[in-house]
C-alpha cells in the first residue's frame, strides 16, 4: 500500500481531494495534515510515498515544507498546489524540488494521473 500525504489549510478541500483520491480504487492510503509542521511531523515518522501540498498554510507553508523535504527526504516526489498562480511559480518551485504544478481548481482525474505517475 503506498501513503498520499496531503497538506492543505483549507479543511473542505482537504477532505474532499483524500475522498476522491480513495474512491480511485487504488491502493493508496491517503493521510491528511492541515499546515506544513503537521506534514513535516508526518512525513518523519510515517512512510510517504507522495506529498500534494499547498503553497499558503498557517505555520510552515508550502514554500519551507518543501525545503524541509529537500533536506530530510530528497527522493520523496512533491507535487505544489495552488491558487495564486502565475507563470513564474513553476520556474520558481521545479529547481526546489517540485515535481509538479498545479492550479487550484484542478481536475480530480488529472491530480490521481500525477500521483500515479510518481508512483509508478
Amino acid at each position: 500500500m503506498k501513503n498520499i500525504l496531503l497538506v492543505d489549510d483549507e479543511k473542505q478541500i482537504l477532505q474532499s481531494l483524500a475522498e476522491g483520491l480513495c474512491c480511485y480504487g487504488f491502493d493508496w492510503k491517503v493521510l491528511t495534515a492541515e499546515n506544513g509542521k503537521q506534514g513535516a511531523s508526518l512525513i518523519d515518522s510515517e512512510q510517504i510515498d507522495v506529498v500534494v501540498t499547498d503553497l499558503r498554510m498557517p505555520m510552515m507553508d508550502g514554500y519551507e515544507l518543501l525545503l524541509y523535504i529537500r533536506k530530510t527526504k530528497p527522493y520523496l516526489p512533491v507535487i505544489v498546489m495552488t491558487a495564486d498562480w502565475i507563470p513564474e511559480l513553476e520556474n520558481r518551485l521545479l529547481p526546489l524540488g517540485a515535481v509538479q504544478c498545479m492550479k487550484k481548481p484542478f481536475d480530480l482525474a488529472e491530480m490521481v494521473t500525477s500521483i500515479s505517475s510518481q508512483l509508478a
